[in-house]
């Protein structure tokens, strides 16, 4: 069980494929068991559904939970295409998961849940500084260009901030 959330790195220490936990009977699970890479002790199984569900994420609702696994599958490294024989390959592959704590249960007890893995999940942004993206939004918007900030006396504009 993983002690709280975040992005760990993780290592993949076992496959199954195991009866649905959500799908229905038509379906089935292609689970990953991961191993925080710095404590052994932390553990969980990651499930990617096999159905023809569509997924509920906003952003993934064009799929099926079949193909969202098998996405994931791809990024993992997972070569054997729909041989699910050949998902011991990827035992011992490195990546990052997405652990997100539960809603308390009855009781008050948090578990903390691997949610996807070789995603960002719930990960902070990867910042850049601000002449990075002036640079970038200059291209974006066609040369258009940035001018001075603000100073603390005045208030923010548009024209003084493109961000806004």
């Amino acid at each position: 069980m993983f002690t709280q959330e975040g992005n760990p790195a993780v290592i993949i220490i076992e496959t199954a494929v195991a009866e649905s936990k959500f799908g229905g009977a038509e379906a089935f699970d292609i689970c990953l068991k991961v191993q925080h890479k710095d404590d052994v002790k932390q553990t969980d199984w990651w499930r990617g559904e096999m159905s023809s569900n569509y997924c509920k994420a906003a952003s993934m609702a064009h799929l099926t939970q079949a193909a969202a696994t098998f996405e994931t599958l791809g990024k993992l490294g997972f070569k054997g295409g729909q041989d699910l024989t050949r998902l011991d390959e990827l035992i011992n592959v490195e990546t990052t998961a997405w652990v997100k704590a539960s809603d308390p249960t009855d009781d008050g007890k948090i578990f903390y849940n691997v949610r996807a893995l070789a995603s960002g999940g719930g990960r902070a942004p990867e910042k850049i500084d601000m002449g990075l993206a002036a640079a970038r939004m200059k291209a974006i918007m066609g040369g258009a260009t940035t001018t001075p900030a603000a100073t603390a006396e005045e208030e923010p504009t548009a024209e003084a901030n493109p961000f806004l």
